[in-house]
């Protein structure tokens, strides 16, 4: 039985290795499950199916034809995760034009240079940013500005008024069938930190390569559920809630405000669910905060059996029989009940990447019988280029290289791939192009990794964010802290701080909703974030949190002072990207005071008892 007449619940995915193109998945994905619901809002009732979706994609490209938009062109979208982000990308696609997405939070000055760089020529936005993008649209000269959802009396077009345009003799059939494996699909824009953001050009050929490295890694379940809430200008979300669907007519629910994650899950119980990890250690730190005395010692033997575990599977081994059938029944009488009530009992596959992930953050939902599946990747390389897979992962690893791509290691630990999907090029930057990908076809990533003894990757830190301190030491500033975020659900972000200093110190930033019922539990819960931050019950529980991530860390890594900082970082703010990086330069500038003090003040010195540390890097 072919894919085209299958049991449209558990239909074979397709091979993809003789697609041309995203628009002949998407194509045949239509055809094949036409009544099954494609794209939905978590907020209101309206859906469209694979059908509808087809319809009103043939209808916005025409629309976009009428509008000059041709292959080859470039068309800009700020928009929240919402169905007609997928509609536009789509037609667009289907022309053989250029989506570049643009991140939300970018102010005018940024926006306007990515729509100039990427050289627009249609711009798609709603309401919300419209003042924005309207004032950036028109300093890059573009005249063509579409609203998705116009208030009354807006210039604008609508998508409405797009949709119903007509373009005579625009041939959608034609138009898509031309597009070609080498057209580019995408223009993504990477982190400008070390100069203006570079624009990565991503070809059919890459794309359709990195969802066919996906269907050998981890598999499809044909018509999954999965959420769309991510920003569409990172490539990772764009792979795993769009492209994704075309290629396993998944059903895409679409939520515009993270906060509104935990109701989505617990409605929708989805089969695919990926996140950076503060989303997964705020999940772990409600399950451990609404421990019943009657369940927290069951919960606790479940913990440490996965701890068991996955130090067991490290050295390439397994629990004992007896261990491992007792682990089993806890995850079914304990582990399944809290996964539930989370909306994560039905996951097929749970993805972690973006950002540094812990082993205790992958035993923990290991011992859950909920396995975080890591990967590993870059723009540049289309997405992926490592991934753990559901029979053959490692906690604390991103797993192997995915098929049709290379790796290798420099010297200087810096990992290299080389793949057939790589990036076309950046965009107008010939210069950075040839630096990034040698003579040889390797992509020089600039991240630092290592293999273990049975070929696992895992990822030490990026290149330029090695802290050297004043000794010569190298040490990765994710690893620290990774381990401090760990030690206590009170802490949110943090930034490890040694570059040339005599020792360790960590800017802490508190977990705004842990640190409010931590407060409320302990009686002082009307106080003020700026007050909490001074409070000294808070700062001895930090202390002893930093203490506690310190007996997991090498001497020299270890945090000898430390800062609570009454603020929040939200993501897209000077301190953290959309996806929840640190951007670690704009904050050592803008907290340069802050971290002035804490080498001059003894106040801030986990143990202030013992004021050593001072020549702490001449010892090591």
């Amino acid at each position: 039985m072919n894919d085209e007449t299958a049991d449209p619940a558990r239909a074979q995915v397709r091979d993809l290795a003789g697609e041309r193109s995203l628009c002949s998945v998407f194509q045949r994905t239509a055809r094949r499950v036409a009544d099954r619901v494609a794209l939905r809002r978590h907020d209101t009732d309206d859906e469209l199916t694979w059908a509808d979706y087809d319809e009103r994609v043939r209808a916005i490209a025409e629309g976009l034809h009428s509008l000059g938009l041709r292959a080859g062109d470039t068309l800009a979208i700020q928009l929240t995760s919402r169905p007609e982000f997928h509609l536009v990308d789509t037609a667009a696609l289907h022309l053989g034009a250029t989506t570049v997405s643009v991140y939300n939070t970018l102010p005018v000055e940024e926006i306007e240079y990515v729509l100039r760089d990427s050289a627009a020529s249609i711009v798609v936005t709603e309401t919300t940013f419209l003042e924005n993008v309207d004032e950036a649209r028109q300093r890059a000269g573009i005249s063509t500005l579409v609203v998705v959802d116009p208030a009354a009396g807006t210039a604008a077009l609508s998508l409405a008024d797009v949709a119903a345009m007509t373009s005579p003799g625009f041939d959608f059939e034609s138009a898509w069938r031309s597009v070609t494996p080498d057209t580019i699909a995408t223009l993504v824009y990477t982190s400008g930190t070390t100069g203006k953001p570079k624009g990565v050009e991503l070809s059919h050929r890459s794309l359709l390569g990195n969802q066919q490295a996906l269907n050998s890694a981890i598999g499809i379940v044909d018509g999954a559920t999965g959420i769309s809430y991510l920003p569409m200008a990172h490539v990772a979300e764009r792979h795993l809630s769009h492209y994704r669907a075309f290629v396993g007519g998944m059903s895409i629910t679409c939520c515009s405000d993270i906060r509104a994650i935990p109701e989505v899950l617990r409605e929708l119980h989805p089969g695919y669910f990926f996140s950076p990890p503060r989303l997964w250690e705020k999940f772990r730190a409600a399950i451990l905060s609404r421990a019943t005395p009657e369940t927290e010692p069951s919960l606790q033997r479940m913990i440490s059996l996965g701890a068991a575990l996955e130090q067991a599977r490290r050295g390439g081994g397994d629990l004992d029989p007896r261990q491992a059938q007792e682990l089993e029944d806890l995850q079914a009488r304990v582990g399944k009940p809290i996964l539930a009530g989370l909306g994560l009992d039905r996951i097929e596959v749970a993805l972690i990447g973006s950002a540094p992930v812990s082993p205790e953050l992958g035993a923990f939902y290991l011992a859950l019988g909920l396995p975080l599946i890591e990967a590993y990747g870059i723009t540049e390389c289309g997405a992926f280029a490592s991934f753990g897979r559901p029979d053959d992962f490692r906690v604390g690893t991103v797993g192997k290289p995915v098929d049709g791509s290379e790796i290798e290691l420099a010297e200087d630990g810096e990992i290299l791939v080389r793949s057939a999907y790589l990036m076309s090029g950046y965009r107008n930057r010939p210069e950075l192009t040839a630096d990034a990908i040698d003579s040889e076809g390797w992509l020089h990533t600039g991240d630092i990794g290592s293999w273990d003894a049975d070929g696992y990757l895992s990822i030490i830190d990026r290149k330029k964010e090695l802290i050297i301190n004043a000794a010569g030491k190298n040490m990765s500033p994710a690893n620290i802290e990774a381990k401090l975020r760990e030690s206590s659900p009170l802490i949110g972000p943090v930034v490890a701080v040694g570059d040339g200093r005599p020792y360790i110190v960590a800017l802490i930033v508190p977990d705004p909703e842990a640190l409010a019922q931590y407060a409320k539990a302990n009686g002082f819960g009307e106080l003020s974030t700026a007050q909490l931050a001074e409070h000294p019950d808070v700062r001895r529980h930090i202390a002893d949190a930093v203490r506690a991530a310190n007996s997991k860390l090498a001497r020299v890594e270890q945090i000898k002072r430390f800062r609570l900082l009454p603020v929040e970082w939200s993501p897209g703010s000077d301190e953290l990207s959309p996806t929840m990086k640190v951007r670690r330069k704009p904050i050592h500038t803008k907290y340069a005071a802050e971290i002035a003090e804490l080498y001059e003040q003894e106040r801030y010195a986990v143990d202030p008892a013992r004021p050593g540390d001072r020549t702490e890097a001449a010892v090591h």
